[in-house]
């Protein structure tokens, strides 16, 4: 089983957030405390006293390995073969301006720039 574990969290963090360890498939909730910490952080990161280069780049590193943790567990290796793989987007809110559609094999650039552009909408959104 997989353990992925947090980086240690500063006491302005660490009162607002808990970070445990993620054991096997992280859960949406466990991906949306990661988002939520690296908003946080970056949201103060303009502060001298508060800006933390390596804490981000350790928040980053730990959730891309939650990120990795959860696409291992939706494709095994074991079932990786010469067959082309569907990866079904999740579905957006309507005042999202980009449409996501699913992706066969992997994908083009002009997909990953419209992933990239709703992740860009949604994080402009929540930080509105």
């Amino acid at each position: 089983m997989i353990k992925i574990t947090p980086p240690k969290l500063p006491d302005y963090l660490s009162g607002m957030y808990d970070l445990m360890p993620v054991m096997g498939k992280p859960t949406e909730e466990q991906l949306k405390t990661i988002h939520a910490v690296i908003r946080t952080q970056n949201s103060i990161s303009h502060v001298p006293t508060l800006s933390n280069p390596d804490l981000s780049m350790q928040l980053s590193q730990h959730l891309f390995d939650a990120q990795m943790a959860v696409h291992h567990f939706n494709y095994p290796v074991s079932e990786i073969r010469e067959t082309k793989k569907i990866h079904v987007p999740p579905k957006l809110p309507p005042d999202i301006p980009e449409e996501l559609h699913n992706v066969i094999g992997p994908p083009t650039d002009e997909q990953m720039k419209a992933v990239h552009h709703a992740l860009r909408c949604v994080e402009d959104r929540s930080n509105g």
